[in-house]
């Protein structure tokens, strides 16, 4: 059972405090909606809204991990180069692109990648920073 805390704990790429703080932003209109619903006494939108948004940020940290996994070669191949002007903002663009996709899918995304996590911490191959 210890691997499935091995799962938060085995994360290379990314920070936990980081994480949680990108996966709340978008959350913010989600607990304002969530207000909304309280005062006009719907309490299922209420309830709704609130367990979606704690949901995303307990998913997000995990889906952000995973995409960082999988993009790693990308990024090791393209760490000579050097982005100015217009490439820089289009670079730039697809990053918050990227951001927003992720956290679209946050939840299927950080249900897979928190399968991949665990089972790489039980099979002794995680990766720590004690």
């Amino acid at each position: 059972m210890r691997f499935v805390l091995g799962a938060w704990i085995n994360r290379r790429y990314t920070r936990l405090p980081s994480s949680i703080v990108l996966g709340l932003l978008p959350g913010i209109f989600f607990i304002y909606l969530a207000t909304r619903a309280a005062a006009s006494a719907d309490w299922f939108a209420f309830t709704a809204a609130i367990v979606f948004v704690m949901v995303q940020a307990l998913a997000y940290p995990l889906a952000r991990e995973s995409y960082f996994r999988v993009t790693q070669p990308m990024r090791e191949g393209m760490g000579g180069w050097f982005l100015s002007g217009p490439l820089a903002l289009l670079v730039l663009l697809v990053r918050f692109n990227v951001y927003v996709y992720l956290w679209v899918l946050a939840i299927p995304v950080g249900i897979a990648g928190f399968c991949y996590l665990a089972l790489t911490e039980r099979a002794g191959n995680g990766w720590r920073l004690v």
